[in-house]
């Protein structure tokens, strides 16, 4: 973590760690508001990396 790439790295981890984690329990809440609630935090992570993606792109 002693460079932008290595702090944009770890974030792109964390971040798909988050994805995934909404992702798994949207598909095991039993009920519907929680579903969604839980998949569009799952988005907003989507976000995050797309964002995090560009700015990767941008330090190359």
């Amino acid at each position: 973590m002693d460079t932008v790439e290595g702090v944009l790295n770890i974030a792109m981890m964390l971040e798909t760690q988050a994805l995934d984690l909404y992702l798994r329990y949207s598909q095991k809440a039993e009920n519907e508001e929680s579903k969604t609630v839980l998949y569009d935090i799952a988005e907003e992570e989507k976000a995050h990396l797309a964002t995090l993606g560009r700015l990767m792109e941008a330090k190359a």
